[in-house]
């Protein structure tokens, strides 16, 4: 009996082992780990969700934002850029080391070099959605709203950059990848201070005029309002008229700006009280604000970071043992 089924079996499994090797496209799978490009560019819910994510940077090195991911800036970070320095004192090395060490190159910036990489990774991803946004179907009142969040996301990375780094590199609305030239000496000028701060500037003004005044359940806290275009723009202008900035602006300019703010009659001084304003959600002391995160660690400061003097390591290791 088990003779007379032998070849028909032989015949199943050759079939199937025959069909499966004629099938070309075997090791092309549609990948769950990520949203598809056509997804992302067709659906509007989708879409918003990933400007929105724009918001948050991509870890770089070990220790970055630990516990949640980085944001604008060096928010819950570990190490202040001051412990690269004299001025205060770092307990971990983290690629901090090497610029106390005189080892620092362009090659190898440790935690110097991370926030410029994040930033222009975060001004592509802005590039790459205002570009899908000319395409998406989407009414034109949501499109202007996104088209300034962009904006302000953008420009936010640019005053990352330039408070960081002075001189930086504007590559406008250019959205590059791997098969484009990267060698072209154009992706490496840096503008002068007084230009890159000139083109942040008018970025600002630009997604001021198409952001909402209030934060709402259409436009959730967190999320940019005109308010904190203004007073990004403020805030770098301040900067732009001091003399560590090449005097690329001029302080009257920093006070008209800082006075666009005030008109908007919105902002003030919490009266309730200091410790109070941190137990309710909303103050108008607020002007841009990112929202606890949950199982984020929110004492880096002083837990790794001290004044430099004798004896401090061993006040701060004493510290994170309490």
């Amino acid at each position: 009996m088990k003779y007379k089924y032998s070849i028909p079996v032989f015949i199943l499994v050759s079939g199937v082992l025959a069909l499966s090797s004629c099938k070309k496209d075997f090791l092309d799978v549609t990948a769950t780990d990520r949203i598809p490009t056509n997804t992302l560019e067709t659906d509007t819910a989708v879409f918003e969700a990933f400007v929105t994510n724009s918001y948050i940077g991509t870890r770089l090195q070990d220790k970055e934002a630990d516990g949640t991911n980085p944001g604008f800036g060096r928010g819950f970070e570990y190490s202040m850029w001051s412990s690269l320095t004299d001025e205060s004192i770092y307990n971990n090395d983290d690629n901090t080391w090497l610029v106390q060490r005189g080892q620092l190159a362009p090659e190898n910036l440790g935690a110097l070099g991370v926030l410029w990489g994040r930033s222009y990774r975060g001004i592509r991803e802005c590039n790459y959605a205002l570009k899908v946004l000319t395409t998406i179907q989407m009414s034109v009142a949501r499109k202007t709203r996104l088209e300034g969040e962009l904006k302000f996301i953008r420009a936010f990375r640019y005053q990352d950059l330039i408070r960081n780094y002075g001189k930086v590199v504007l590559v406008g609305d250019q959205v590059l990848g791997l098969t484009d030239n990267l060698q072209d000496p154009a992706l490496f000028k840096r503008a002068t201070i007084k230009e890159g701060i000139d083109y942040v500037a008018a970025q600002l003004d630009d997604a001021a005029a198409k952001l909402p005044l209030n934060n709402d359940n259409n436009w959730l806290l967190g999320r940019a309002t005109k308010g904190a275009a203004l007073a990004l723009k403020s805030r770098l202008l301040l900067y732009a008229a001091s003399p560590l900035y090449e005097a690329a602006g001029t302080w009257q300019a920093a006070v008209t700006a800082a006075q666009q703010v005030i008109s908007l009659n919105k902002y003030g001084i919490y009266q309730g009280g200091y410790g109070n304003m941190f137990l309710i959600n909303e103050s108008n002391e607020a002007i841009f604000e990112r929202v606890y995160t949950k199982n984020a660690n929110h004492t880096h400061l002083e837990i790794a970071n001290g004044p430099n003097g004798y004896g401090v390591g061993q006040e701060i290791r004493q510290h994170r043992t309490w």
